[in-house]
């Protein structure tokens, strides 16, 4: 009988949160300092390599899921790829959605300047967009979470042969 990743490796849960909450975290006070800095040339520099990260990943992972045989390998990749393709779209749709408010705000004169002492509270409606974003982020780690039981298990010499001499 096969042994849980969680039986094999107790701090695996303690990492995972570790990397999905400090990734949100990073990535949320990323975009705030975006926005309210209104700087946003440099948040395509960080929305960008992401977005290619996850058509790559949901490309390859479709790729494997289509090449393996029938089984919970199969059915693992394909599903992690689709979760991929729809952190793909939730991240593209809230990019999309912060640029209809950057356009919006241009339109109508607002900013994010200081009037009385403090800074204006319309900047709050991009918490729309990245709400979208950080959805996209935790449906990427998810699907990475569902395969990774498989790449993170030791492989042992025999194995890696047998594989090789059933390879077309």
């Amino acid at each position: 009988m096969k042994r849980s990743l969680h039986l094999e490796w107790p701090l695996y849960n303690w990492v995972r949160w570790i990397l999905e909450l400090g990734g949100g975290f990073t990535l949320f006070v990323a975009f705030l300092v975006v926005v309210f800095l209104q700087q946003f040339e440099s948040f395509a520099r960080v929305i960008v390599p992401i977005l290619a990260t996850y058509i790559a990943t949901s490309a390859l992972l479709y790729n494997r899921g289509r090449a393996l045989p029938r089984g919970p390998s199969k059915v693992r990749s394909l599903y992690a790829a689709e979760r991929a393709v729809q952190a793909t779209l939730f991240t593209l749709v809230g990019v999309a959605i912060g640029g209809v408010i950057f356009g919006w705000a241009h339109w109508f004169g607002l900013t994010l300047a200081k009037e009385n002492g403090v800074k204006s509270a319309w900047g709050f409606v991009y918490v729309f967009a990245l709400g979208y974003i950080m959805y996209g982020y935790m449906s990427f780690l998810l699907g990475l979470r569902v395969i990774s039981k498989e790449f993170l298990r030791p492989l042992p010499a025999r194995e890696i042969a047998r594989r090789l001499r059933n390879a077309p």
